[in-house]
């Protein structure tokens, strides 16, 4: 199968998203100190799983034997069991039944306690998988299918520990609004949740938020996370759903890395997550139902076509090379030196492409600052190779098989006719 190449161009220009700003009700003010690698990013293709055969591949990933984590089921209540996973006509099926567990014994990790023995009665067995791998910065995509039925809670996430360290792509779950479930409407409602445990203590720092897909989502679709040193985009068939950002400047506008300027002082949102991380995939029974005593229709299904990772390639971008002010975190803020030369300029290096092995080139467009975009892909002679305008898509794929080798331009330009931003590449 093809690789793919995915660039993605980091076009926000000091954007305030109504609703991403309270991500920052607990910040910490810090000054940059060194000139900034730009926010050009280049991703490859690095991991994915179709589910081919007839079997989990096990040497991509781990399935749950036991409980995983909410040890006293505060939020949901099932016992998950490799026999709950089926991988079959391509596809990979999470299914939650009803199996009577009785003196169910399983450990779980507690914290300040190790691993701890419980035992308890079970009604709902489901299914859940972890990768083994665990990845960085880059793009995480699942194409999948999920039952709308009350009480269920499908998710697809990263997480790493020992420190708490997430992101939801999405959760769908029954929540309160105003004091009021909502059944069947929640079913839509796609929840996109980071969580950083920042000082590395017992507080964790939340950035939540939801948004009606309206979709059925009894049918396949595909939930897209861009996650970035500076900012995350989430989206919902290629539809644009949320965007949260590392940094805002004084005036309270958020910011990317092209916009930072060394010496200004910015505010760091203290729950923006940290490579590395596993990806998960389960289907959870909310503990809400099971003390209602109501009856779920079941079996249900969590069917998954396939999940992807796109890594950052060529990453310079290490850590951003910040000093925070007034506050004792040296060991988290560590300065970048590579590619950075003694009077703080950034050198500049094309990114090296292999042309037989990727054949297209994906970029991801921020449609939140503009309306669409011209792109534009020019030779070292300034030949214009490709050319393309008013693009009103997120991501927007590129073909490149017939590009000889050779340096190339890829320009990106709003509808003043204004270059927003740029990337030079060799293939």
């Amino acid at each position: 199968m093809m690789k793919k190449i995915i660039i993605i161009l980091s076009l926000l220009l000091f954007s305030s998203v109504y609703g991403q700003n309270h991500c920052f009700k607990k910040h910490i003010p810090i000054t940059v100190y060194q000139k900034l690698i730009d926010g050009n990013y280049l991703f490859l293709l690095d991991f994915e799983d179709h589910f081919n055969g007839n079997h989990l591949d096990t040497e991509k990933w781990t399935p749950i034997n036991g409980i995983a984590r909410d040890a006293d089921f505060i939020h949901s209540k099932q016992y998950y069991r490799p026999e709950n996973i089926e991988v079959k006509n391509g596809f990979l099926h999470l299914k939650v039944e009803h199996s009577q567990l009785i003196n169910q014994k399983y450990d779980i990790w507690i914290n300040d306690r190790g691993m701890v023995e419980f035992i308890h009665d079970f009604e709902y067995t489901s299914a859940e998988i972890h990768s083994k791998k665990q990845f960085h910065y880059g793009i995480y995509e699942i194409r999948c299918k999920l039952p709308v039925i009350k009480d269920l809670f499908p998710a697809f996430w990263m997480f790493s520990g020992p420190y708490w360290n997430e992101i939801d792509v999405f959760e769908f779950k029954n929540q309160n609004l105003w004091g009021i479930k909502r059944p069947r409407f929640s079913s839509k409602q796609m929840i996109m949740n980071v969580f950083y445990n920042f000082e590395r203590d017992n507080e964790v720092y939340s950035c939540k938020d939801e948004k009606n897909t309206h979709g059925d989502l009894e049918e396949f679709h595909t939930y897209t996370l861009v996650f970035t040193p500076y900012e995350m985009y989430w989206l919902f068939d290629g539809k644009y759903m949320r965007k949260i950002s590392y940094l805002k400047n004084e005036k309270g506008e958020l910011v990317t890395g092209n916009q930072i300027e060394v010496g200004e002082k910015y505010y760091l949102n203290k729950s923006y997550p940290k490579p590395l991380m596993n990806i998960i995939a389960n289907m959870a029974v909310q503990t809400h139902h099971i003390k209602s005593g109501n009856t779920l229709n079941l079996p249900a299904n969590y069917e998954i076509d396939y999940i992807r990772y796109y890594k950052l390639y060529n990453n310079k971008v290490k850590d951003l090379p910040i000093r925070p002010i007034e506050y004792g975190l040296d060991d988290v803020f560590q300065p970048i030196s590579e590619n950075i030369s003694e009077n703080n300029e950034k050198k500049s290096e094309k990114l090296v492409v292999n042309l037989l092995k990727h054949k297209n080139i994906q970029l991801v467009l921020d449609l939140t600052r503009e309306k669409f975009y011209n792109i534009t892909i020019t030779d070292k002679g300034q030949n214009i190779i490709f050319e393309e305008k008013k693009v009103k898509t997120f991501i927007y794929n590129v073909n490149i098989e017939d590009f000889k080798p050779g340096d190339y331009l890829i320009q990106i330009k709003n509808g003043k006719d204004e270059i927003v931003n740029r990337i030079d590449f060799k293939l």
